[in-house]
């Protein structure tokens, strides 16, 4: 609401330095969010935000103990599911025109017809304009820019969480995680699950070699 013009750009979302004023008013609203509580117990803010990647070392000097989690799981079965979200999204929109309005109103350009990428100030992107929006290469190269930044750029409040480790054993992975937090909950038994292996046409080997390259560095930072 108050930051648009400042990383939201025509073809692009930019790496965003989040002024003095525009902190003081985001720790203003978390406090109302938390005053707002049912109960004593209720003293922590949980936000889900894909951009917050841009802003990362923002985000670390107005809340030096907080804890950013980030997921990721294998680059193919990801982009795989980016790319039918993109799908998803952009027949949506097409019917309703409120959708995508909606969606840039809430700054949410993931998907869809209003679909923009991130641009890390680097060549990686540059290499999105190979492909189109439909095509499987382009989401594998979405994610090998967002997970080579932030595996290159992350703050030492990123924690990182494999799908992989998690759907093997959801409340092991669930009960290292809040204890890393420090939350005093007890995970609860869950299943373990295998979610569904699916495949792609096209696939440029080359790009996905250098995606599972950075996955593997991802599970060796990963803790749980």
């Amino acid at each position: 609401m108050f930051c648009e013009r400042d990383y939201i750009f025509k073809d692009y979302l930019g790496v965003h330095t989040v002024n003095e004023e525009n902190i003081g008013l985001f720790r203003k609203f978390v406090n109302h969010v938390l005053l707002s509580r049912e109960s004593i117990e209720q003293n922590r803010y949980l936000s889900k935000n894909n951009n917050n990647i841009l802003r990362l070392p923002s985000i670390s000097k107005v809340f030096p103990k907080s804890f950013v989690i980030t997921s990721f799981r294998d680059p193919l079965q990801h982009a795989i599911s980016l790319l039918n979200q993109y799908f998803r999204f952009s027949e949506v929109q097409a019917k309703d025109k409120f959708s995508l309005k909606y969606m840039n109103w809430l700054g949410h350009f993931e998907f869809g017809l209003n679909h923009k990428p991130f641009y890390f100030g680097d060549d990686s992107f540059n290499r999105l304009k190979n492909y189109f929006t439909d095509d499987i290469n382009y989401w594998l190269l979405i994610w090998n820019n967002y997970y080579s930044y932030l595996l290159n750029n992350h703050t030492p409040n990123v924690l990182f969480v494999c799908f992989e480790r998690y759907c093997a054993g959801p409340d092991k992975v669930l009960g290292k995680l809040y204890s890393r937090i420090d939350l005093d909950m007890v995970a609860k038994p869950i299943e373990r699950f295998q979610p569904k292996i699916l495949s792609a046409m096209g696939v440029d080997r080359d790009i996905l070699f250098e995606c599972e390259g950075i996955y593997k560095r991802l599970i060796e930072k990963c803790e749980f």
